[in-house]
């Protein structure tokens, strides 16, 4: 193929011929199909490209994210519920020993046993049970501390 430029002023081809006119037009339409053409690939490949990013990278990075962010939220709120549970049960297992020394100060750390011979009260060291007493008609027990 000829180019469409214009012939030089030197020698035989200073005269536009036949051939230079039919060139001319076909060049220029068959170099604008190709800048067309190119373009159009070039636009294509850019949208395929995007598609396998997508597809390939952005989507299941997004999914991994999202997962990965859930399982994170989801064991935060569980340390977070456990957390204010054992607060609660330390709270209240304070409560509890501080009513025992109550207890255990009000009745002098007197037990009571059911065993195999029948119930007992056990009075720890240092206090002694006197029984010839009652309160009403009910037979007592006095406890003196030795």
């Amino acid at each position: 193929m000829g180019s469409c430029a214009a012939p030089s002023a030197k020698g035989d081809d200073k005269f536009i011929t036949t051939d230079y006119l039919q060139q001319c037009p076909l060049s220029t339409t068959v170099s604008m199909q190709f800048s067309t053409t190119e373009a159009e690939l070039s636009r294509q490949q850019k949208k395929l490209l995007w598609r396998v990013i997508k597809g390939r990278i952005l989507f299941p990075a997004l999914t991994a994210l999202s997962v990965t962010g859930g399982i994170f939220l989801g064991c935060w709120g569980l340390m977070e519920w456990q957390e204010s549970k054992i607060a609660k049960n330390i709270l209240t297992i304070r409560e509890q020993e501080n009513t025992l020394a109550k207890l255990e100060a009000k009745t002098w750390g007197v037990t009571f046993v059911n065993g195999e011979n029948g119930k007992f009260l056990v009075l720890p060291d240092g206090v002694k049970g006197e029984n010839t007493w009652t309160v009403g008609d009910k037979n007592a027990v006095r406890l003196v501390r030795e």
